[in-house]
């Protein structure tokens, strides 16, 4: 069976269009730095019955300035979908640390071009992201410029400084053509890394 997405806002939707084409993508009617899990559960349970023929079922959300971690947060939301009578064991959660724009801010092609030195997991990412794009002469837009942008990232180097993003795709990458393709490209270049390294060693060597 296919997967579908239930996600927080429109960014969210665009990105799983571009990406994931034909594949169901509902947005759950809940989202801010206010709503709790219980409140989540209780907007994405009747969604989540109503995709009762697709397989797996991706929730995707921020945690944005919630004081609990990633981690609790999707414990407390699988418990309150249990509450609300889900019992699917195929529910694959995927939480950004701190907002979606942190997972762009991850990829080191971003940060190089906009001059940002260190990944920014769990800072304001998109404050941090609208400054940099500001400061270059653009204006940032969650669902044209951040929508462009996330299709962009390299999904290796993401995964390398973001452990949330990480912690998502290891569940979603047998699922999603376009992880599995990023995750190939990203083994293929470390491979092509340690291949120059090697070759420079051997031309020292010779020297």
């Amino acid at each position: 069976m296919a997967l579908a997405f239930l996600v927080e806002g429109r960014m969210e939707q665009r990105i799983v269009q571009r990406l994931c084409d034909g594949v169901p993508v509902r947005l759950i009617g809940a989202n801010g730095r206010d709503v709790t899990p219980t409140a989540i559960a209780k907007r994405a349970a009747p969604l989540i019955r109503l995709l009762k023929n697709y397989y797996p079922i991706v929730i995707v959300f921020d945690r944005e300035a919630r004081k609990l971690s990633c981690a609790a947060i999707e414990a407390e939301l699988r418990q309150a979908l249990k509450a609300h009578k889900v019992e699917r064991d195929d529910l694959i959660i995927g939480i950004a640390d701190r907002m979606i724009e942190n997972w762009i801010l991850a990829c080191s092609q971003v940060r190089r071009k906009y001059g940002l030195l260190e990944s920014c997991e769990g800072k304001d990412g998109k404050a941090i992201l609208s400054l940099a794009l500001e400061r270059n002469g653009k204006s940032y837009h969650e669902t044209t410029i951040g929508v462009e942008m996330f299709c962009a990232i390299d999904v290796g180097a993401v995964r390398e400084h973001s452990s949330s993003f990480a912690r998502f795709v290891r569940e979603l990458g047998q699922h999603c053509s376009w992880i599995r393709r990023g995750s190939r490209r990203a083994q293929g270049n470390l491979k092509r890394s340690a291949l120059q390294r090697n070759n420079r060693r051997k031309g020292q060597r010779r020297a």
